[in-house]
């Protein structure tokens, strides 16, 4: 089972899962300073699944009322981005001044692992106990072949930070990178020992992508720099990442996160409370309404995405999280409590 987390700009929490992989309980981590675990009972997991994400959004220690949390020490007072496990015990975070931590313990007790690097480091994936990748700052790819013993720099091809790392197997993964006005996405086929252009924007930002099998998968972000990057930007493939269309949508704000459960089935979020839903792969999307009567808060970006089966889905922003149990008809909101 393979754990992933998310970190983007000190804001509060959430995960994230995708089928194939039988679960009856498992435990989540979330973090900044310090790690806060919960396990989650036998009812919540109904479906199986072989990914779980988990977005971190906070720089103050959080605790959130979600079927008992507890407090766990990272040992270092470095902001941490983002964090990864492959089953209960075994997990890597990564942060700051180009921190690794690592885990046997279920998070009991955590390590430093040697990165070789003092740039921040934005994400971090594994696909097995062994092979991961760790992202950041400049076009740094590291990756690691025994558990993160060791560390190799892997040539990006670009100095452009990468903000976000994404494998679907030991071979074929991809990259978000960018600055300012610029944004490129990243391939690899051979486990990152080349990477490729596989789109290069010159208009706006790439700021997150989901693929769901090799050929099908999503690019989202902004467009048209225009006034304040009020356009949002959501590119398709069905090929491979040979051609990509543009997927028109009614609504404004940059979009931040991508996540589909299957080729149909999908979500995507952003600035502005923007939550858009599709069935049909994208050709159409639909606004969702998740506070009735937002105010100013509707100034607050949605950061994170997180489903666990068809109906509970999970959005988390600034000062709350929102939950739904029939597939986003309606919500409710807890505020989480420092």
């Amino acid at each position: 089972m393979l754990v992933n987390w998310r970190y983007i700009q000190k804001i509060p929490i959430y995960f994230t899962p995708q089928p194939q992989m039988n679960m009856k309980s498992e435990r989540l981590w979330i973090f900044n300073l310090i790690l806060i675990r919960t396990i989650l009972g036998p009812d919540t997991m109904k479906k199986s699944f072989n990914k779980w994400s988990l977005i971190l959004l906070t720089q103050i220690p959080l605790v959130v009322h979600a079927q008992g949390w507890r407090l766990q020490e990272s040992g270092v007072d470095k902001i941490l981005n983002d964090v990864c496990f492959v089953d209960s015990l075994r997990g890597w975070v990564v942060g700051h001044a180009g921190i690794i931590l690592h885990t046997i313990a279920g998070g009991k007790t955590w390590m430093v692992q040697p990165g070789g690097t003092n740039k921040t480091l934005s994400s971090v994936t594994f696909v097995d106990t062994l092979r991961g990748w760790a992202v950041g700052n400049t076009g740094l790819i590291l990756h690691t072949e025994d558990g993160g013993q060791s560390w190799d720099a892997q040539s990006s091809g670009t100095d452009l930070s990468i903000s976000d790392v994404y494998f679907l197997n030991k071979d074929h993964g991809w990259a978000v990178a960018g600055k300012g006005t610029r944004g490129i996405l990243l391939e690899t086929r051979n486990g990152g020992d080349t990477w490729q252009k596989a789109i290069d924007w010159n208009s706006g930002a790439l700021l997150s992508v989901h693929f769901v099998d090799d050929s099908v998968g999503w690019v989202v972000g902004t467009d048209r720099l225009l006034d304040n990057f009020n356009d949002p930007l959501i590119l398709h493939t069905a090929d491979g990442g040979k051609t990509w269309q543009e997927q028109p949508v009614s609504t404004t704000g940059p979009l931040l996160k991508v996540v589909f459960r299957d080729r149909f089935s999908g979500w995507t979020a952003g600035d502005l409370l923007t939550v858009l839903k599709t069935t049909d792969s994208g050709n159409t999307w639909d606004s969702i309404n998740i506070e009735p009567d937002p105010g100013i808060v509707a100034l607050e970006p949605i950061k994170a995405i997180s489903f666990i089966d068809e109906s509970n889905i999970w959005l988390a922003r600034w000062s709350k999280i929102h939950h739904s149990n029939d597939n986003g008809a309606t919500w409710s909101s807890r505020v989480p409590s420092p």
